[in-house]
C-alpha cells in the first residue's frame, strides 16, 4: 500500500514517476494578493478635506490669474467723476490694457494718478492687500487711481465749446447723450501731445479731469499710466449706457 509522499509505482512505458501532490505541503496564499490582501489604511478625514480644499484653491487661483492676464479683472470705480454712467464704488470688469489692445475715443479708462490729480497721500498697502488688489478683490487705495472717458487721442485738437455747448474734437462736435447735464463751460483749445490722451468725466459739473489741469501738459495723461479699459458693470450687474 502506497502512502502519500512515497514514490509511486512505474507504469508500463513510463520513464518518470507520476507526481503526487502532498496536500499537507500546499503553498499558502501570497500575502497582499486577492481577497486575502490587507486593506490600505485611509488618511484621517480632516487631512483628506484639507488636501482637497488646497487642490481646489490652487486650481481656482491659477484660473483667476489666467483670466486676469487674458481678459482682465474687476475693480472698483475710485470716485464719482463718471456719474451717472458709473458711480463711486461700483465694481466693473476692466480689460488688461495693453495686452488686449489700445484705447480709443469714447472708452472709459482706469489710470494711475501719477499727476496727483486727487487729494490725499496714498497709504502703502500691505503685501497681502497688494496681492488681493492684483487679483481684483480689493479697491485701489484712495488717491492712487482715476477714471475718465477718452475724448482726445494723440494729435487731436480738443476745444470747448461750440454754440450748443458741445466739446469739439478736430472741429467736430461730440454727441454725448449719456451726460446728465450740460457740458461745463470752461474754455480751452489744446492739442494732445504724442503718447498721451485727454480725458473727461461724465459728471462735467464736478469731475476732476483734464480740464482741471490744463497747465500741465494740456491736462493729458500718459498712455503708460492707463491700467485698463472698462467693459461692463459687474455689480450691480447691468449694461452701462455710453460704454
Amino acid at each position: 500500500m502506497t502512502t502519500i509522499g512515497s514514490r509511486p509505482p512505474m507504469r508500463d512505458g513510463d520513464t518518470q514517476p507520476i507526481p503526487v501532490v502532498d496536500v499537507g505541503a500546499a503553498p499558502s496564499p501570497r500575502a497582499g494578493s486577492g481577497r486575502h490582501a490587507a486593506a490600505t489604511p485611509k488618511r484621517p478625514w480632516p487631512v483628506r478635506i484639507v488636501r482637497e480644499f488646497a487642490i481646489i484653491a490652487a486650481l481656482a487661483l491659477v484660473g483667476l490669474v489666467a483670466v486676469r492676464l487674458v481678459i482682465g479683472s474687476t475693480t472698483y470705480i475710485p470716485n464719482d467723476s463718471m456719474a451717472p454712467t458709473l458711480d463711486a464704488g461700483q465694481r466693473v470688469l476692466v480689460t488688461a490694457y495693453p495686452l488686449t489692445g489700445g484705447v480709443g475715443h469714447g472708452d472709459v479708462v482706469i489710470f494711475e494718478d501719477t499727476g496727483n490729480w486727487y487729494e490725499g497721500p496714498a497709504a502703502e498697502p500691505s503685501p497681502g492687500m497688494q496681492i488681493l488688489s492684483v487679483l481684483g478683490f480689493t479697491s485701489p487705495a484712495a488717491g492712487t487711481q482715476g477714471v475718465g472717458r477718452v475724448v482726445g487721442m494723440s494729435g487731436d485738437r480738443v476745444e470747448c465749446c461750440d454754440d450748443a455747448g458741445r466739446i469739439k474734437v478736430n472741429g467736430q462736435p461730440l454727441d454725448e447723450r449719456f451726460l446728465a447735464g450740460p457740458t461745463d463751460q470752461v474754455p480751452f483749445d489744446i492739442r494732445v501731445p504724442q503718447g498721451r490722451i485727454f480725458v473727461l468725466g461724465d459728471a462735467r459739473a464736478t469731475a476732476l479731469d483734464s480740464r482741471s489741469f490744463l497747465d500741465a501738459e494740456a491736462g493729458t495723461i500718459s498712455l503708460d499710466d492707463v491700467t485698463g479699459r472698462v467693459l461692463i458693470s459687474v455689480w450691480p450687474p447691468t449694461f452701462v449706457d455710453g460704454l
